[in-house]
Formats: structure tokens, sequence, C-alpha cells
């Protein structure tokens, strides 16, 4: 039902993704979901913009949801961001591959979160540096 709610990304419409046997299943707090690996170029922002992976990107393609958990969600799919040592599968995660870049000014990115939860855009992520004029008071940044 998740499925019928949301885009969904078509492998066989990519010039380069390619499906792979391997499978995956996660547990989440709140559900579970599991489906097979395709890899293909992940791009942030435009395949132009130099926040792009390399075409061997591995992410889940979730096929069974059970449950609702997902049905109503305002997004289509989660990206992970977490280090390739805990990563699901241990699948390398995209970010390592985009801060090897030469596009890439900096190793770090920021999130800005706005505070109108009436807003259709909720926030951004900047990738490879701080955008200055989300904020206005000095930050740490933390080593992660």
């Amino acid at each position: 039902l998740a499925c019928q709610n949301h885009n969904q990304f078509t492998c066989s419409l990519s010039q380069t993704c390619r499906r792979t046997s391997e499978q995956f299943h996660i547990q989440y707090g709140s559900g579970s979901s599991s489906g097979h690996i395709d890899r293909d170029t992940v791009c942030f922002n435009s395949p132009n913009s130099g926040y792009c992976t390399d075409a061997n990107q591995g992410f889940a393609c979730v096929t069974s949801e059970p449950g609702n958990t997902f049905t109503n969600a305002a997004f289509d799919g989660i990206l992970g961001m977490a280090w390739d040592s805990i990563a699901q599968d241990h699948i390398a995660q995209p970010m390592d591959q985009i801060f090897e870049r030469p596009e890439c000014a900096q190793k770090l990115f920021a999130f800005y979160l706005s505070r109108d939860g009436t807003t259709i855009n909720g926030g951004e992520l900047t990738l490879c540096g701080i955008d200055e004029s989300r904020y206005t008071v000095a930050f740490c940044c933390l080593n992660l």
C-alpha cells in the first residue's frame, strides 16, 4: 500500500542501473522492510552538480513493507548517511564517494531545518560546505 502513495524508482528506466540478486531485510523500531539491492549512479541536485557517485553505488529497493509505517509518510525514500562500518549489509555510503570528488570543497554537510512547519520546503541539505545565509550566530562543528 505504501508504494501506491509514493514515487518509485524503476531500474529499467535508467541507462546505468544494474539489478542485482543481493537481498536485504531491515528491522526498524516501527516496522520492517525487505527487497533487493540495485546499483546505479546516485546524484544530489543534478548529474552536472558534481555531487554524484559512480555507477556502482548500491541502494536498497523495497519490495515488501508489512504494516502501514510508511503509507502516509511525506517522503518517498530514506538515504542513510552512516559510516560504511555500520551501514546495513555493508553497502558503501554515497557521501564517501562525493567527499572524494574534486568538486567537493570541504568534506562536510550541513542541515537547515525550517521553523515554519506550514511551508512546503521543510529544510535543506548542503553538501561539501555550509550555506552561510542560513545562520546568523556562530555554531560548532563536530567531527564524526
